[in-house]
This record gives structure tokens, sequence and C-alpha cells, in this order.
């Protein structure tokens, strides 16, 4: 097996783990090997030794990807002082899916036929557990919890939403599974984007299937990504749908910074005055009055600052696990998760990948996932789930055009 297929093999079984993550999960558990699930991240860890290798054979130096480590470095250091080694080591790890990408970003144009089709894998299994969900509610992994090494994980995190059961399917996260699914769908069209009845069938069904999960964010997010996909496709409507993208990509990033800012001034929210106003504006009502501010109260209460944030490992998942102590806060905001790590070099973290994506040109695939995954990132912290960070590593690699 050449060095290039392992790499390509390595990367599908390691987000294949998170696909089907809940059945593993149930499986791993009734043989009492829970641990085995891990396996995923010897596989990314594997993948980064790799890379390294690469790099010392080669001894080239990229910009870029010097000044990632320069602000990861950094980070670490800040995040080591105020929050532990520990608590650190895990919050790098939550970021090594991003150097996971710039190890793959120079398969892709060589291997795009392998990455439309382990997506268009991806798409089928999670919309066939999706479905059977549906047909079929009690799974037997749905609200299993498990202990690993000491700590107690959910297995399925299996919720409803005003009385309506959110449909997980083989996932894990609703938020996680429904994201898998529109940035898998979007490799799925352009596969099929000249096998028109394919392309309808699977988009009919990728579709219901979003819609069934009723995470708004990725269901907008799906359809974003369903109106620039149509638009790149014909030749009359790619220079609109360029527009659209760049234009998209503004607002909403705009957005993901905006909406946390203004949450710690304000002290309201939406008026809810009946029942669609419920269902559309409660759970921002809360991310607004409460998240958000708390998440702002957390880096000052506990050593950090707006400049350097509380580092690497300060907040979301690795707060969770190594300080339950803490005031904790699901972040749920794209922006509020890289300003808890980084501070104010978010800002030009993001400004970066705006221009960058931005200048693209005849790579539909990062013009299309970008404003769809800035859109869910107002709403969800999409930088701290892997499949986003590995689409964000690979980005910075790519030429700006691919004829």
């Amino acid at each position: 097996m050449t060095r290039e297929k392992m790499v390509l093999n390595m990367f599908f079984v390691y987000n294949l783990f998170f696909v089907l993550e809940a059945p593993l999960r149930y499986f791993l558990q009734s043989v009492n090997v829970s641990f085995f699930i891990y396996i995923r991240d010897f596989i990314l860890v594997a993948s980064v030794v790799m890379m390294i290798e690469a790099w010392v054979q080669t001894l080239r130096i990229n910009y870029r990807i010097f000044i990632a480590v320069l602000i990861i470095i950094s980070g670490a250091l800040w995040g080591g002082y105020l929050n532990g080694i520990f608590q650190t080591l895990f919050g790098i790890k939550v970021i090594l899916p991003f150097f996971f990408g710039v190890f793959i970003s120079k398969y892709y144009c060589t291997y795009k036929t392998y990455f439309y089709n382990m997506f268009s894998i991806f798409f089928m299994i999670i919309c066939t557990g999706i479905l059977l969900e549906y047909f079929v509610p009690d799974l037997p992994w749905n609200n299993l919890n498990e202990s690993v090494m000491g700590i107690e994980v959910a297995s399925s995190m299996t919720d409803e939403m005003y009385g309506m059961r959110r449909i997980l399917g083989f996932g894990r996260s609703i938020f996680y599974n429904s994201m898998l699914l529109y940035l898998s769908y979007i490799f799925v069209f352009l596969k099929y984007e000249h096998c028109i009845k394919k392309l309808i069938f699977l988009t009919i069904i990728g579709c219901f299937c979003v819609l069934l999960t009723t995470a708004k964010g990725a269901i907008g997010s799906f359809f974003i990504a369903l109106i620039l996909l149509v638009l790149y496709k014909f030749k009359k409507t790619k220079y609109v749908g360029k527009l659209l993208s760049i234009l998209l990509t503004i607002l909403f990033s705009i957005g993901m910074i905006m909406f946390p800012v203004y949450a710690i001034f304000s002290t309201s929210g939406f008026d809810i005055n009946d029942e669609i106003s419920l269902i559309l504006f409660s759970s921002f009502n809360v991310r607004l009055l409460w998240t958000w501010p708390t998440a702002y109260q957390i880096i000052n209460e506990y050593g950090g600052n707006e400049l350097l944030g509380l580092g690497i490992g300060g907040m979301g998942a690795s707060s969770w696990y190594f300080s339950p102590e803490r005031l904790y806060s699901p972040l749920d905001n794209g922006f509020v998760w890289l300003f808890g790590y980084f501070g104010l070099i978010s800002l030009i973290i993001i400004g970066y990948y705006i221009v960058k994506v931005i200048r693209m040109n005849g790579q539909p695939a990062y013009e299309i996932f970008f404003p769809a995954l800035m859109f869910n990132g107002m709403f969800i912290c999409v930088f701290e789930f892997p499949l986003p960070q590995i689409l964000l590593g690979m980005i910075i690699m790519q030429p700006r055009t691919i004829k």
C-alpha cells in the first residue's frame, strides 16, 4: 500500500468512527472494551506524526503552517499556565484534526474521486441511521451512558425539543451528526451533479433527514449549501453563486462575532408570543441571555483576558472534563470558542479564512462549505468538531485556483 492510500484510508476510518459512533460505543461497551473507541485518536496522532516525519525529510517551511504552529504554541503556553498541563493537552488533542487536514490537503486534487466516494458513503450511512431511528425509535444505544477510564460518557445524546424527538441515528451528538450530514451532502452533490435523477433523489432524502434532526442551524446550513450548489452548477448563474458565497461568508462571519459581543451588553432577547416564535427563538434567547455572557464571565473569572483568552483547553470540552468545579458554558458559537482559546487573535484567524475563501476560484467544495459552516457557527461551537477542523486545515494549503 502506498503512503497516499494509507493516509486516505486513515482519514476514512477516522471519520467513520464519528459517523457510526453511537452503535460503536454500544457494541464496545457490550464486550467490555469501551476504551477501544479511542483508536480514532491513535489514528489522529499517527497522522500528525507522519506529517512531522514528511516535513523533516523535506525541511520545507510553509509560512502559513509556521504561523499556525506559533499561535498554537502561544495558546498552549498560556493555557498551561492558567489551566494545568493535562487540560491543555486535552485542548491540543481537540485541535489536532486541523493538522490532519493540513496533511491530507495535498491529496485532494489528485484523489478527488476518492473524497467524493468517501463522503457519499458517510451521507448514506447518516441518512440510513436517521431513517432507521425515525421508523424504529427505540434503538439500543439511545440514552446509553458508559464509564470510560472512570469518566461517565453518554454514548448517544438523545433529547427532545418542544415535545419533538431529536433523531440522531448512528451519531452521538445531534449537532455533529447534522453537521456531518450537510458537509457530506456538498460532496454528494458534486459527485452526482451530472446524474440528475440520482441527485434529485439524494437531495430529497437529505432534506428529509436534516429536517428530522430538528437542528435549526444545520437545517439552515443545508439549504444554504443547496442553493449555492445549484447556482454553481450552471455557467449562467455561477458568477451569481460566487458573489452570493462571498456575501454570505462576510455576513455570517460578522453575525458569528457580533451576536455574542451584543450579548455581553444586552439584557433582553427576542419577544416570544406564540408557538412559532418559541420554536424559532427560545434557544437563541438562552444563548443571548446566559450561554454567551457566561462564557465571557468564565474568561475573566479564571485568569483570562480579552487579549489572550483562557488559552488552549480553557473552555469547552476540556474544561468540562478536567475542571468540573468551574462555571461552565457550552459556548454554542464558533467565535466564542476561538476567543476562549486564542483571544483577539481569533479575529485575525477568521479574517484570514474570509479572505482565503473569497479569493478562491474553481473550488466549489470549499467556497460553499465555508459560508454554510459560518451560518451554523453563529449558533453552534463548530470549530470544536473534527471534520470542520480538517476541512479548515485543507483550505489553508489549497492554491487560489484549480482549473
